[in-house]
């Protein structure tokens, strides 16, 4: 991910100008929010800063010029056009491997199996198929924490789109807890 992503986004959406003013006040309120952080884990730590906070304090800002649904909206914009759309890129260059799937499915399995970021567990696995589902999820519960649960979903759309893009992958789930579910439930199986 591009460094000035957010830059970008905002100028063109509001102009120069607007843009700037909007990503510096956004930045200021991520100072704070990540001056905030009280968890110990370093893997927790860099999500937080480098994922999660960003896009909160996007949000909180905007909500000073805007009702939340203009604001959810516009965070929405940004995840989608920006930070999807660099994912699909990296994760299809990806795909040109000739043993993508299970190159995907092995280190999948190791990142949320042993992160801290989640609390999953894999159900299921064959040589075309696994299923990952997650009880406790850091993007929730940071947004939950801040008074922003409404955001959760926007990340979690944020995975539909990412593995839905993906040809040599089908990507299915039941639901996720960002959207009221009790867990995320991550099917996929090979093309």
């Amino acid at each position: 991910m591009k460094q000035n992503d957010l830059l970008d986004f905002l100028n063109e959406r509001y102009g120069k100008e607007k843009g700037t003013r909007v990503y510096r006040m956004q930045q200021r309120t991520l100072k704070e929010l990540v001056n905030e952080i009280t968890t110990t884990s370093k893997t927790q730590q860099k999500t937080l800063k480098d994922t999660i906070l960003p896009r909160i304090a996007l949000y909180l800002t905007l909500q000073r010029k805007m009702d939340k649904m203009k604001a959810l909206d516009v965070v929405n914009d940004y995840l989608q056009s920006k930070v999807c759309e660099e994912n699909i890129r990296e994760y299809q260059k990806l795909e040109k491997l000739p043993c993508f799937f299970g190159l995907f499915k092995r280190i999948f399995t190791h990142i949320v199996l042993t992160s801290d970021n989640w609390t999953a567990k894999k159900v299921s696995s064959k040589p075309d198929a696994f299923q990952i589902d997650i009880h406790k999820c850091l993007w929730y519960d940071t947004c939950v924490e801040y008074g922003c649960p409404e955001l959760t979903p926007l990340f979690c759309a944020c995975d539909d789109t990412l593995y839905s893009a993906l040809h040599k992958i089908s990507f299915t789930r039941a639901g996720s807890i960002g959207r009221g579910n009790d867990i995320c439930d991550f099917h996929f199986k090979k093309n």
